[in-house]
């Protein structure tokens, strides 16, 4: 299978990138079971490793395990993520089940788990053979011996959080809540982007585009066209508020642009949320959490729900003031265009339109500065060789 389809082999492009031209849908499937096969095989040689567990026999290979599989799920996931199509998507809702499976039966494996459980909690003299290693990466073994290290309590610690330590029944459990949300999450993704989709506002009314730049007009009117529609398609972002509101001067207009954006979804979703609330709540306690908030942040910076709330605490009264000089800056603006009320839908409008009265500053004609090139060259590259003393060619 190798030699005939392109994700089951290293690139031999720069950076190991994708060879793009030559993968197709149609090799997704494929090279995903055999990727599964492989690193299932790969973990099974670990797991019953005759020899006496190291650090490098077990956690290091463990690490260096699954490059097929990385490949295959690195590139559908940038390439879906990128160009939604609909058999990408029926594509994805294969392969999520697959992957939650597979995760599962590798922090579950008892035997994996055990020899990863050895060098944890004998860590110094595990690390005894690594000299190699530093001699092949030509790292000072010190630092080899701390990454290492660090890699072990990583790993333990991940092992544990998915499930290694729970009981048989408490496992299969959290098997059966691991399927169902990756399921979920799938279908969940599937109708947002069908949905927003499906929300482009079509304008047949060339006045209802009052505002709007011409480059931006043709863009949406080739996009009606390709819908096969006449007139003018605006397509909805992720975001709620959309870029397209700092620009249209009829409130009508951004009303139902902003209102299609929050519709998005739906009922479906709505139900779809309940369902994983319920499963990541019973979740949570089988391993011990009172709320998924708990069990989710435990491994994050703040460590606990209560000290996130007391960041967005402090934080609140700052951002409402603000909020609220802003709003007391663009009211009289809108109320002198006749706009009584500053809804959401009309926040950018009035934002754009104070920006370039009182700043000077037009986004329009910013545009021909930010350029691809120019910030990538002069914005991001000489930032890096700025502060960093890193020279990007």
């Amino acid at each position: 299978m190798a030699t005939v389809n392109p994700l089951l082999v290293p690139s031999t492009l720069p950076y190991g990138l994708p060879d793009f031209s030559a993968i197709r849908d149609e090799h997704v499937m494929p090279a995903l079971q055999e990727a599964l096969r492989r690193h299932k095989a790969e973990i099974d040689t670990i797991a019953h490793d005759p020899t006496t567990p190291t650090a490098m026999n077990t956690v290091v290979a463990l690490e260096q395990s699954g490059q097929d599989l990385s490949r295959v799920v690195g590139y559908f996931y940038t390439v879906a993520g990128a160009d939604a199509t609909d058999e990408r998507l029926r594509i994805e809702g294969e392969i999520s089940p697959l992957l939650a499976q597979h995760t599962d039966d590798m922090y579950m494996n008892a035997d994996l788990f055990s020899r990863i459980d050895t060098v944890f909690h004998s860590l110094s003299e595990s690390l005894g053979d690594l000299a190699p290693l530093a001699e092949k990466t030509q790292i000072p073994l010190a630092d080899v011996e701390a990454e290492t290290s660090a890699l072990v309590r990583r790993y333990h610690e991940l092992f544990l959080r998915h499930g290694a330590g729970l009981d048989a029944a408490a496992q299969a459990r959290v098997r059966e809540i691991n399927a169902e949300l990756s399921r979920l999450s799938s279908d969940f993704g599937d109708t947002l982007l069908k949905d927003t989709q499906a929300s482009a506002v079509h304008i047949t009314d060339e006045a209802e585009l009052e505002g709007v730049e011409e480059s931006q007009k043709a863009f949406f009117a080739d996009t009606a066209r390709a819908a096969g529609k006449d007139g003018w398609l605006i397509p909805l972002g992720l975001p709620t508020v959309q870029p397209i509101l700092e620009q249209l001067a009829r409130p009508d207009v951004r009303a139902r642009i902003y209102d299609a954006s929050l519709q998005r979804g739906g009922q479906k979703n709505e139900t779809i949320a309940q369902r994983m609330a319920l499963l990541r709540a019973e979740k949570a306690e089988l391993f011990g959490y009172r709320t998924h908030a708990e069990l989710v942040i435990s491994d994050e910076t703040a460590r606990t729900p209560e000290a996130a709330l007391q960041l967005l605490t402090d934080l609140a009264p700052a951002a409402v003031r603000n909020a609220e000089r802003e709003r007391a800056e663009l009211l009289p603006v809108a109320q002198a265009d006749g706009c009584t009320t500053l809804s959401a839908a009309d926040w950018p409008y009035y934002a754009e339109k104070v920006r370039a009265a009182h700043y000077s500053l037009d986004s329009a004609e910013l545009k021909p500065y930010f350029r691809l090139r120019n910030v990538v060259e002069q914005g991001v590259f000489r930032t890096a060789e700025i502060l960093y003393g890193l020279r990007i060619t």
